[in-house]
């Protein structure tokens, strides 16, 4: 990674969740791209910056399908 790639332009830790910031949803998803090849993750927003979480089934397939599968 380069000063110039967005994957490496994350700005420390959210005081508050402690996880990893980036600066943009642009930066996060590059970042996703480069350190988590092949996986789902996704972009969400906390406070002015963004950090990156693993998909769940029921947002990779929606809410029904997933409402449907785990009924007793």
């Amino acid at each position: 990674m380069t000063a110039r790639d967005p994957a490496s332009r994350h700005v420390g830790r959210c005081p508050a969740c402690t996880k990893v910031r980036y600066p943009s949803r642009r930066a996060a998803r590059a970042a996703a791209r480069r350190l988590y090849p092949g996986t789902n993750m996704r972009a969400y927003p906390c406070g002015g910056y963004w950090h990156l979480a693993r998909n769940t089934p029921w947002r990779i397939h929606g809410v029904a399908a997933y409402a449907i599968t785990t009924r007793s």
